[in-house]
């Protein structure tokens, strides 16, 4: 008889409860030139932010740490965003033409 009670005793032992670590959250940061254009975008996990980052957005997950899916350049070499009250936004296609313009009339 007491057998049985440990067999049964040894069945009701608790599981060991896994701990799951909460997402480590990053930030991902626009930084512009004296134009105003974005000339990077970085993540918090590799560098900390200077005075006149702009903060893009922060959640966990390689979207946040890898930043380099943003295209800042286009295919000649015209900035793709800027900063405007205080948030990364594309250019205009108007602002696209006229860096292109200001860029062939310097050359």
């Amino acid at each position: 008889m007491e057998e049985e009670i440990l067999e049964e005793e040894s069945l009701n032992e608790e599981e060991p409860i896994l701990y799951t670590p909460e997402p480590t959250i990053y930030s991902v940061y626009a930084r512009a030139n004296e134009n105003g254009r974005v000339v990077k975008v970085f993540s918090n996990c590799f560098e900390q932010p200077q005075e006149g980052d702009v903060f893009v957005k922060a959640g966990s997950g390689d979207e946040f740490v890898h930043v380099g899916y943003y295209q800042l350049l286009t295919g000649d070499f015209v900035h793709s965003y800027k900063i405007q009250n205080g948030k990364m936004v594309e250019c205009t296609v108007k602002e696209l033409e006229e860096e292109r313009t200001l860029k062939q009339n310097k050359n």
